[in-house]
């Protein structure tokens, strides 16, 4: 199966993701970087497949041999995953872990954290070594992390250039209504 990204149902390369107190769209030339550096891990470490999984369990994107996957409840479990991983973390005294790895008979995942609750999750089998997917991972997780601070950087800049309306006390017509309601029912 060949190597692909996608991002949303909609046909338009577009999906809407779920992070920390925002809703972004990766779309145009950032979703391309996403892609090519999904892409790139792949190739340079000859992985099976890699998803990138937001906060809130869903994929935001994803690229490789995915058959056979339930790619909506594989990114559930996933971030569940990372979330018991935290509060572990924090048991022990550390603040979180950045990975995780499991080895399997004939899979074995390797799940990096990105930045803003996202994850990277890579499936890979015996083709490839543990080493060579944890380098890839690490360099491609930065490179996709840094696309997403741009994301919210721009975001943030275009929500402090939006004015908002003052706050406007809204007048009392209590004893307005009552003097209509007077002259409706003749009181």
């Amino acid at each position: 199966m060949g190597r692909f990204l996608k991002l949303g149902e909609n046909g338009n390369n577009e999906r809407n993701i779920s992070l920390p107190m925002e809703r972004i769209r990766i779309y145009g030339e950032r979703f391309e970087r996403i892609k090519s550096n999904i892409d790139k891990l792949l190739q340079e470490s000859d992985a099976k497949c890699a998803i990138l999984i937001d906060k809130a369990g869903a994929p935001v994107a994803y690229s490789g041999d995915l058959s056979g996957i339930d790619i909506e409840s594989f990114s559930a479990l996933v971030a569940a995953n990372f979330a018991a991983t935290a509060e572990i973390a924090s048991l022990v005294g550390e603040q979180d872990f950045e990975t995780l790895y499991h080895q399997g008979e004939t899979h074995n995942l390797y799940f990096q954290f990105v930045t803003k609750g996202i994850v990277l999750a890579v499936i890979f089998d015996r083709r490839t070594s543990l080493g060579l997917v944890r380098i890839k991972t690490e360099n491609t997780a930065k490179a996709i992390s840094s696309i997403i601070d741009e994301i919210f950087k721009q975001a943030e800049s275009e929500s402090s250039n939006v004015e908002v309306e003052p706050h406007r006390e809204i007048p009392d017509i209590t004893h307005d209504i009552e003097q209509d309601f007077d002259r409706l029912f003749g009181n």
